[in-house]
């Protein structure tokens, strides 16, 4: 049996419980997948503890550059590691619990974000707009780097944006009230926001004609919406899930799992979520 789970805020409609069952039932195993839903006082101690009984845990909003911080330096109740992918994020997504006990953290949201590039390409253009300078934003503007766009980063406090602009070389960075002016001739906007802004999307006008979307969130998001109407190329955030939970399944088990399987169950499990608000 798989021991696993997520830790984040406000974690309660994930779908990463179902994409983990559909993983570990494709190949003939069990998954006990639990969401630890915790505040900031608790997450040292939970590290420290309850982590060391699963197998590896996903890390989501608001903790991966916090854990990726705590695995960046020795700790007196666990061994750390970080692997060649969280270095190159600057952030942890998924951690295994190796014998010790060590905690080594890896960054499966690059797998995530290339898949759902994959998808929208071929881009029209070199230009990507990326909205919020979050955890899951480092993997993202890592792996738009690595593709040579020149990446402009948009968030509400500029210094925020700023942080992260100053991680890889050439990438620009501007507050977010600046999105219209910036975006003009974007080939790809990437929105990593969190649901709180989706207020402010009341138009995308000024994106061109052969622009694409993509929403790190998945379901039915104003940002996509808005992108939809224009009738422009759109990926929501549920594929950048399905790839990175098998890259970490892959990660805790050694074994990796039907891809198609556990695709289906994700579209399944939206499209009743989808259902049930409408």
């Amino acid at each position: 049996m798989l021991r696993a789970g997520l830790i984040g805020q406000n974690i309660a409609r994930s779908l990463s419980p179902i994409l983990h069952s559909a993983a570990a039932k494709s190949i003939g195993m069990t998954a006990d997948y639990a969401l630890f839903d915790l505040p900031t006082e608790r997450l040292e101690g939970w590290l420290a503890q309850e982590a060391q009984t699963l197998d590896g845990f996903n890390v989501t909003a608001p903790y991966k550059v916090a854990v990726f911080e705590q695995l960046s330096h020795e700790n007196p109740r666990f061994y750390t590691e970080l692997d060649a992918t969280a270095l190159k994020a600057g952030a942890v997504n998924t951690v295994k619990i190796e014998p010790g006990p060590k905690l080594v953290g890896y960054n499966t949201d690059l797998e995530g974000v290339r898949a759902a590039i994959d998808v929208l390409e071929p881009l029209s253009g070199s230009h990507a707009v990326l909205l919020g300078a979050g955890g899951a934003a480092r993997a993202v503007l890592a792996a738009l780097v690595e593709r040579d766009l020149q990446v402009t980063v948009l968030a509400r406090n500029r210094d925020a944006a700023e942080q992260l602009a100053a991680l890889h070389d050439g990438v620009t960075h501007e507050n977010l009230s600046q999105f219209q002016q910036v975006a003009k001739d974007a080939a790809i906007v990437i929105n990593g926001l969190p649901p709180a802004a989706d207020g402010f999307f009341e138009t995308l006008s000024f994106l061109p004609a052969d622009a694409c979307c993509l929403d790190l969130g998945y379901g039915s998001r104003p940002f996509l919406k808005r992108a939809q109407m224009r009738g422009l190329r759109c990926e929501d955030g549920l594929r950048f899930l399905w790839a990175q939970g098998i890259a970490s399944f892959l990660i805790w088990t050694g074994q990796p799992p039907n891809r198609d399987a556990v695709w289906k169950a994700l579209q399944e499990a939206q499209l009743r979520a989808l259902q049930a608000t409408s």
